[in-house]
């Protein structure tokens, strides 16, 4: 599977598929074939099968002449009515789960669900951005033929979609956890601020005066829910996880009302910090201890991925931080001590990453990293940001 994906992304890129009949056979009768269907046997794999006069490119069936899949092949660009013929198609056939595909993009609906078309949709795949491994692991789970036959893969279906139906709810619910947080003056948010404070002038201010910041917020409505990219991959939280950050840090917090002033005062106990104790890089998972951890992490993955992307973070960055060098002094070129705040990025690389940040300035040092590898972070790259204990 993972040769053919492999071939099929240098074909994409070159260019081989000019039309949907080329599409239709380079690419879908082939994945197919690797997926274990039979895509010679008409009454299995059925090409234009007919829906009320109209024809669906594919009509993958089980039993046999009965649709349980329908795929519909569309050329890059032309594909912006498609969704609603193709979900015409699935209403008049009953059939439960439908793709949309160009042959390098992969849309993955169950039909029957509510909502607007994306809303349905269970999944994006982009074969040529993504990793082979992670193309491969997401067709065997929704088109693989023997999971089809024993009802697997719809269940795999239904469960991605009910983790997107529960992170569209979380994404609605976090500015009014953000404002609760403002309004009650959690103890957590007010040491966030004052470390960041002092990370930066060398002072922790006293709590007082942050409370009286963040009630001198200007006010800012609640924003409407965020529609979820195609290509989302939400993880659900395991349940040790007390906190999850997928945005970057910069969003303006909403305003305080004149129930979050009768509600400041001052507190005697402090919670401990975060930091970020995993990273999912195109839906693969590691733990991490620390936040710097996390960052070589990131690092080494991207560099993995591209032998020239520390190169091109040295190039990009410019925001006034060195986050990497090859030559660690510039890093803190301030500070006599500066091999304390750098790390060897692998052993013996000779390439150094800046380890003297907040969890937020960490936050936002992959952010850049993603930047400079193409990836979007919140959706290829996701942060799990917890309380330390």
């Amino acid at each position: 599977m993972q040769d053919a994906i492999r071939e099929i992304q240098q074909l994409l890129q070159a260019g081989a598929f000019p039309n949907e009949a080329a599409i239709s056979q380079g690419v879908v009768r082939r994945l197919l074939g690797k997926l274990g269907w039979p895509e010679y046997n008409p009454s299995i794999v059925w090409p234009e099968y007919n829906v009320q006069g109209t024809r669906v490119d594919f009509a993958l069936c089980h039993p046999p002449s009965r649709p349980c899949v329908f795929i519909e092949v569309k050329q890059p660009g032309a594909n912006e009515s498609a969704e609603q013929q193709l979900f015409q198609y699935a209403f008049h056939a009953g059939v439960p789960l439908v793709i949309l595909t160009t042959g390098q993009e992969w849309h993955f609906y169950l039909p029957a669900k509510r909502g607007d078309y994306g809303d349905r949709r269970v999944y994006g795949l982009d074969l040529v951005q993504r990793d082979v491994a992670e193309s491969a692991k997401r067709l065997e789970r929704y088109l693989n033929y023997a999971a089809v036959q024993t009802g697997e893969a719809q269940k795999n279906a239904e469960h991605d979609y009910e983790d997107l139906s529960r992170t569209r709810q979380v994404v609605e619910a976090i500015p009014q956890a953000w404002q609760s947080l403002i309004e009650e003056m959690d103890d957590l948010l007010i040491d966030l601020v004052a470390e960041k404070t002092e990370s930066l002038c060398g002072y922790k201010p006293d709590s007082t005066l942050v409370q009286e910041f963040l009630l001198r917020l200007p006010s800012t409505p609640i924003s409407p829910r965020p529609a979820l990219n195609h290509r989302s991959q939400i993880r659900p939280q395991s349940p040790k996880q007390t906190a999850s950050t997928v945005h970057p840090v910069s969003s303006p917090p909403p305003a305080v009302n004149a129930q979050g002033k009768a509600a400041v005062k001052r507190r005697t106990s402090r919670q401990s910090g975060t930091s970020i104790h995993a990273v999912t890089i195109l839906g693969r998972t590691i733990e991490t201890r620390n936040n710097r951890e996390a960052i070589r992490h990131v690092l080494v993955e991207f560099s993995r991925r591209d032998s020239a992307f520390l190169s091109k973070f040295v190039e990009y960055q410019g925001d006034g931080r060195q986050y990497v060098s090859q030559n660690p002094q510039t890093i803190h070129p301030n500070r006599d001590d500066y091999h304390k705040h750098v790390w060897e990025i692998t052993g013996g690389s000779g390439w150094y990453m800046n380890v003297n940040l907040s969890t937020s300035d960490s936050m936002r040092f992959i952010q850049i990293a993603c930047e400079v590898a193409q990836l979007q972070y919140g959706r290829d790259v996701l942060l799990t940001v917890e309380r330390n204990l």
